[in-house]
Formats: structure tokens, sequence, C-alpha cells
């Protein structure tokens, strides 16, 4: 299986971009209500590889639901904010809360 590359502050802009580039059919998923859909690929995207631990299990979870709530917050807003404003966002918040050490702490 392809290694998957691990979401990182670094990557939060090219994440970000990638899901305006298909806010058309992100819009029309939340106008169907099958926000789940959004959420399930999520999780299957920053899951670890088989065999990983629990806690990489459970943190991949716990990034999986918060970085899909941030994403559902701006989808709901209707994308207002640039990809760019939307990353300087995330980034600051991620940098209060402490999630960051040098903007590449992965998540």
């Amino acid at each position: 299986m392809k290694e998957r590359r691990r979401y990182t502050l670094d990557n939060a802009e090219d994440f970000f971009a990638f899901n305006y580039s298909i806010k058309e059919l992100l819009s029309e998923i939340y106008k169907e209500e099958l926000q789940t859909c959004v959420y399930n690929a999520f999780y299957q995207v920053m899951m670890p590889q088989y065999g990983a631990d629990p806690a990489e299990c459970y943190e991949a979870r716990f990034y999986s639901y918060g970085l899909f709530g941030f994403l559902d917050e701006w989808i709901k807003r209707g994308f207002y904010e640039t990809p760019e404003q939307i990353t300087e966002l995330f980034r600051k918040m991620m940098e209060r809360r402490g999630y960051a050490e040098n903007g590449s702490r992965c998540i």
C-alpha cells in the first residue's frame, strides 16, 4: 500500500486549496445532507497504516474530527474566506492551542 503523506500545518494551504477547488461538489454533497461521506473520506485518508498501535488510531480519529469540523464550518459559511484566509485562521488557531511546534507538527 502506498504510504500516505501525513497532514501537517506545512501542507494546510494545499488541503484548503484542494477543498476550495471542489467547492461545487462539496456544496452539492451538503445540499443532499451527505456530510458523513466527507467525514468518512477524511478518516480513511488520515487513518494510520495497517498495524498501527492504538494511540495512532485514536490520534487519527481525534484529528480527523477536528479537521472535518473546521472544513464543515467553512462549507456551511459558503466558503466565505479564501483558501489563504482559512489557512491562516487554522494556523493561528492551532498555534494558540499549542498544537504547532515550529509550524510543522503532524496532525
